[in-house]
């Protein structure tokens, strides 16, 4: 039965890009669907149906060429009135349709919601910690799993007759969910000088970047979800998320990508006598998807000192 307001999840859908949900580590936050047996094989919707309210069958394959329309957003049922806890509707998050079964069929859906667009996941074993394999089961079809049959890129269907040959899941049933983004902290050095012979101070202008910058084009492939994303990559790295998400939030206030990072000029002077240092937090935050690979620059810290330094974290 199909009953969900669009606009009602359309409005929540926007609610996420401030407030994403900490307690679930799915919920709000895009992947990429990777199967567990065919290793570089991505879920993707190859068309937008979000204008027609047509199911379209032949929409859903696996490529290995990673691409945008491989990324899918996670929104848990349980925002809903109610919405079922540990179930999930699956979102292409370029195209904005809906991952759907229909017994043995899969396919996306643009228009009103059902339970055959809500998906749970199964915990499998195998894989490693980054990495955990998942079984994807309809609600409306539950004795049926999300299955890529074959190497070439259509051939994936909703399957239950592995259920018949023992309790051993294949491989090819199985999928892995991995984040949009990555993140990696560093504390560099952007302006140093010895001065600790010196009878004089030592001035030099620096300059510097800060807010977020795209790392290898001028525009990113899709903005939806993307503070969201940004954020998730960083969720229980030490105290990362709470020193800098208020600041990503900030980079990203203006439209343009172009505006979200700025370069500064600042006059730097070393002490006579002393070793003197300029420090920045950067986060690398890199996809699969590299065009879309961001680096932040924050806010910078100085320190001084009579001997030498030593190295930073």
């Amino acid at each position: 039965m199909r009953m969900m307001n669009v606009a009602i999840f359309l409005a929540i859908i926007a609610i996420y890009e401030v407030h994403t949900a900490t307690t679930d580590k799915f919920d709000g936050k895009a992947f990429f669907i990777r199967n567990f047996h065919f290793g570089h094989a991505n879920l993707a919707q190859i068309r937008d149906m979000k204008h027609s309210n047509k199911i379209c069958h032949y929409c859903v394959v696996t490529s290995e060429h990673v691409r945008p329309n491989q990324l899918w957003r996670f929104t848990a049922a349980t925002n809903f009135p109610g919405g079922q806890k540990g179930y999930y509707y699956i979102s292409n998050l370029v195209n904005e349709d809906r991952l759907m079964s229909i017994k043995g069929d899969v396919g996306v859906y643009g228009a009103e919601y059902g339970d055959d667009q809500l998906w749970r996941l199964s915990k499998q074993k195998g894989g490693s910690k980054k990495h955990t394999p998942y079984l994807l089961e309809n609600k409306a079809y539950p004795k049926f799993r999300l299955e890529k049959y074959g190497k070439r890129d259509n051939l994936i269907r909703m399957d239950d007759g592995w259920q018949d040959v023992g309790s051993d899941v294949p491989d090819n049933a199985k999928w892995v969910l991995v984040p949009r983004y990555s993140a990696n902290y560093v504390k560099t050095v952007i302006w140093m000088a010895d001065n600790r012979r010196g009878t004089q101070d030592f001035a030099e202008e620096v300059t510097f970047s800060t807010g977020l910058r795209l790392q290898k084009s001028s525009e990113i492939s899709t903005k939806i979800g993307l503070e969201a994303s940004l954020k998730a990559s960083i969720q229980g790295v030490g105290d990362l998320e709470t020193k800098f998400s208020a600041e990503i939030s900030t980079s990203m206030s203006s439209e343009s990508e172009s505006t979200w990072g700025q370069e500064n000029k600042i006059t730097f002077t070393a002490p006579a006598g002393k070793q003197y240092r300029v420090l920045q937090d950067q986060i690398s935050f890199n996809s699969d998807f590299e065009r879309d690979n961001l680096r932040f620059y924050g806010a910078y810290t100085i320190e001084e000192t009579n001997d030498k330094f030593g190295c930073t974290d």
